[in-house]
């Protein structure tokens, strides 16, 4: 169930959130990881890059064009904004998760041509909050850890009750 409008993220939260979600892989381990895997969904630039450098297409990610850094990269860019034939663009500010970015992961979702590209103005990070929501049971989502590599993180019952209180802790 959406929220009923934008979220900000209570700083109790970013601690729980820091921690990773599923075991944290190296890029030579994704592909047999991911085998037979479907619907897999990717948030950040990194991991997106690296699916589609490796063959692998989500039924959506979510990605900003910049670095850990919040610098353009033009590599971003060029190789992940023409990626797929549906895109959308959201604001999401730091902190917050917007209802629109939320619809986003919805809309892209419910789309049937993969990749769907969800560019954000402002931080992604969040954004996986509600793919862990919408996504059916059996999806599998991808973020990226800085400096450790990629959090893979299956989508079960658990999962998703995990998720819905951390949505329901944050404020409107």
């Amino acid at each position: 169930m959406p929220p009923p409008g934008d979220l900000r993220l209570p700083d109790a939260l970013r601690t729980e959130l820091a921690k990773p979600f599923g075991p944290i892989l190296q890029t030579a381990e994704l592909a047999v990881a991911l085998a037979g895997k479907e619907p897999i969904l990717a948030v950040g630039d990194v991991v997106s890059l690296t699916l589609k450098r490796l063959g692998i297409t989500p039924r959506l990610f979510v990605c900003d064009f910049l670095t850990q850094r919040g610098e353009p990269d033009p590599v971003y860019e060029a190789e992940l904004g023409t990626w797929g034939t549906f895109a959308l663009r959201v604001r999401n500010p730091a902190g917050k998760l917007t209802k629109a970015a939320w619809d986003a992961v919805a809309l892209a979702l419910e789309e049937g041509k993969a990749p769907v590209r969800i560019v954000v103005e402002g931080e992604e990070d969040l954004l996986g909050i509600p793919c862990f929501a919408l996504a059916p049971l059996g999806a599998v989502v991808l973020y990226g850890m800085p400096g450790k590599g990629v959090v893979v993180a299956p989508v079960d019952a658990a999962m998703k009750a995990r998720v819905a209180e951390f949505v329901a802790a944050m404020s409107p």
